[in-house]
């Protein structure tokens, strides 16, 4: 009974936060519980979106399955990847710590640690949408596209 009580732990989702998987270890009338921590890396969190609402922006994505936390990068003007914060919520508010940023992803976390736990999303523009020009060799435009490469 204890290993099928053990398997709905291991493999419930549905939660609308990050939740650590405990597994309960039983030594006689002792139980402990530990973290459940994969052995393999976690997906990129998927059906990323930023979106405003009354005026408040937020970047919010699904639940991936035994992760603890999540963190939020953003991109600075350099080109790098910077640590924002981490947060066990699957929404992030974008307020002004993220201005500086000129992209925002995110990854999931194991309860130890961040580091080279799973796949990041792609990153996604915040900030209003720059739209480039690319034109042949006489200036005509041929193409637009937006920071993520994306046609219009």
């Amino acid at each position: 009974m204890r290993f099928l009580f053990l398997i709905f732990l291991l493999f419930s989702s549905g939660q609308l936060f990050a939740k650590t998987t405990w597994i309960p270890i039983y030594m006689d009338e002792i139980t402990t519980f530990i973290p459940y921590i994969p052995n393999y890396k976690y997906p990129e969190p998927s059906s990323v979106v930023i979106e405003t609402i009354d005026d408040v922006k937020y970047m919010k994505w699904e639940h991936v399955i035994h992760a603890s936390k999540y963190l939020v990068q953003g991109k600075d003007v350099n080109g790098n990847w910077v640590d924002v914060l981490i947060t066990e919520d699957n929404s992030v508010t974008i307020d002004a710590r993220f201005d500086k940023y000129y992209q925002l992803r995110v990854v999931a976390c194991n309860f130890n640690t961040c580091s080279d736990t799973g796949l990041f999303s792609q990153g996604y523009s915040h900030r209003e949408s720059v739209i480039f020009i690319h034109t042949d060799m006489l200036g005509t435009p041929v193409l637009e596209t937006d920071v993520n490469g994306k046609l219009f």
